[in-house]
């Protein structure tokens, strides 16, 4: 959206679209990038009266978690989730629903995945699940994610 400042020295909001590309009516308008500006009239642009700009969209990495990271988070299942003789299943658990170095803990699949590796695992509770799922992720938690796929 852009603002327009009209004769009469009311700020009226229009869309880019809107803007009459084939009529004069513009003439004597200066577009800075961001405002038509009449070149006739001196004016500020007083504070509070333009609308406050849209909050920034979150990263694209604001839920995703790097793998070590993602295991850390079982607290003390991670020992059992990561023995021996779970080690294969849970490989071969992850690599069946991400195929990716890091983990998007907002897709649906990711939940799945945490109750197919608990289906053998009495110590990886219904709490430690939703902890790992609702917890934001912390910047050292997806550096290897930020760095060599979202650069």
């Amino acid at each position: 959206m852009y603002i327009l400042r009209s004769k009469s020295g009311k700020f009226q909001p229009i869309q880019a679209t809107d803007l009459p590309v084939y009529d004069n009516k513009f003439k004597g308008w200066r577009f800075n990038g961001e405002l038509l500006i009449d070149v006739e009239l001196e004016f500020e642009i007083e504070e509070g009266s333009l609308p406050p700009p849209p909050p920034p969209p979150p990263p694209p990495w604001e839920w995703i978690i790097d793998m070590p990271a993602f295991f850390a988070r079982f607290g003390a299942a991670e020992d059992d989730v990561l023995s021996e003789t779970q080690k294969k299943k849970t490989v071969a658990r992850v690599a069946k629903f991400s195929r990716k170095w890091y983990i998007d803990l907002k897709d649906p699949k990711t939940a799945t995945m945490i109750d197919d590796i608990a289906a053998d695992i009495p110590s990886l509770t219904p709490a430690i699940k939703t902890a790992i799922l609702t917890t934001p992720v912390a910047p050292e938690e997806n550096i290897v994610a930020r760095r060599f796929f979202f650069v």
